[in-house]
């Protein structure tokens, strides 16, 4: 899994992102924690998920990468707004996908 150089993370989870991710990098799922990630399918730009569904091989392997960490699904919600936002006054378009490779890269 790849993390976003400028990962979007919530109010709620805070000071905890970096041991989170240490869980997460290690195959701990922590309770309540969603991610917004790339999918693997350009049908979609963003995808909110519970960090439990990471259990699956599939998902983990085809999780192109992971934009943002929210303590629950309403703050990962927000998080997409803020992002789509950012983009907007970015590009002054909604190309999610190319915003985050020209960041990213």
């Amino acid at each position: 899994m790849v993390w976003y150089k400028n990962l979007y993370v919530g109010r709620l989870i805070g000071a905890r992102k970096d041991r989170i991710i240490d869980e997460i990098d290690r195959g701990k799922y922590p309770a309540g924690v969603y991610l917004i990630t790339v999918p693997e399918s350009e049908s979609s730009q963003l995808e909110i998920l519970a960090v439990n569904e990471l259990r699956h091989t599939w998902i983990r392997e085809h999780c192109l990468m992971i934009v943002g960490i929210a303590m629950g699904k309403t703050e990962a919600q927000s998080m997409v707004e803020a992002l789509v936002f950012d983009v907007y006054s970015d590009r002054h378009d909604a190309d999610i996908r190319a915003w985050l490779s020209e960041e990213h890269g």
